[in-house]
């Protein structure tokens, strides 16, 4: 299986596809979740990187044409606007330069506008970066560990971060304060280990100094039968990184496992998301799936 999926997101330097006609493409579902942001839903691992293939290429795509744009135009109004003012300094004695100058400075920033205007327009389309660093490796690596058929259920909330409609809970003069749910998943394991977890991010926001004091949630729970599996043994998980709880139920050990991520006074990037370090959350994951490992033996 492994083979198969490797280089699924890989196209030649240089060559990409029209984004028109990845668009094209693109079936109902993949069109609602790329202008809503939102999924909940049921399939395969297979099923489901079959459906993220082509949004991710689209989405590369687009990243890339948002940011050739910006670089476009600073290459062609910083020339104009140096050529506009030495135009004025050679020309200031003729009658009417200065408003010459004027209207070509203010044409500039027109320019810049319309293209911020049109950026910003673009950037709403993008999906934040979780989705290529955080959802789509961690189901191409839960496709590794999960039979064939089985089902993995994904609820994903990826609207922008200081989208207020969506995720603002509380506000005033100073302050705003954001959380939201960003990724809630569930499936079965192979050696019949069920996994549910779910990526919680509560961000703070300092208006008069513009700082974001953030903390990113992840719970991990893991419950295997015990008709498979006769004891826990938890190894050398770092208690002091995650919070650990183990619960004996009649039929079944349950596992859970937190793991907390602080980012205070951090610039932050409305380009660029790492909230949500995937090492980080392939760790947490190792940790508890090697203690039901552990607990074959």
């Amino acid at each position: 299986m492994k083979g198969k999926f490797s280089n699924t997101f890989i196209f030649s330097k240089g060559k990409y596809p029209s984004p028109n006609k990845i668009f094209d493409q693109l079936t109902d579902d993949q069109r609602q979740f790329l202008h809503t942001k939102q999924l909940d839903a049921q399939r395969t691992t297979t099923e489901w990187l079959d459906f993220f293939k082509n949004l991710q290429t689209y989405d590369i795509i687009s990243s890339i044409r948002h940011s050739n744009l910006g670089a476009l135009v600073l290459w062609i109004t910083i020339p104009l606007a140096v050529a506009n003012f030495v135009w004025f300094v050679m020309h200031a004695e003729i009658p009417g330069s200065g408003v010459t100058f004027l209207i070509a400075f203010v044409g500039l920033i027109l320019v810049w506008f319309i293209v911020h205007q049109i950026s910003a327009h673009m950037h709403r389309k993008l999906f934040p970066d979780y989705f290529r660093t955080v959802i789509v490796p961690l189901v191409a690596a839960l496709h590794e560990e999960t039979a064939e058929d089985a089902p993995l259920h994904l609820k994903i909330d990826l609207r922008q971060q200081m989208d207020q409609t969506a995720h603002m809970i509380s506000h005033n003069a100073s302050y705003r304060v954001f959380d939201w749910q960003v990724l809630q998943l569930s499936g079965e394991l192979l050696s019949a280990i069920r996994m549910n977890l779910s990526i919680r991010i509560h961000n703070q926001l300092r208006l008069r100094k513009y700082k974001s004091k953030r903390r990113v949630f992840v719970n991990l729970g893991l419950e295997y039968s015990k008709k498979k599996h006769q004891q826990l043994q938890l190894g050398s998980a770092n208690q002091q990184l995650y919070k650990i709880k183990h619960k004996e139920k009649p039929k079944k050990h349950v596992l859970r496992i937190r793991r907390q991520l602080k980012f205070k006074n951090k610039f932050f990037n409305f380009y660029q998301y790492t909230d949500i370090p995937f090492p980080e959350l392939v760790a947490l994951i190792r940790n508890g799936y090697e203690a039901t490992l552990k607990a074959q033996h």
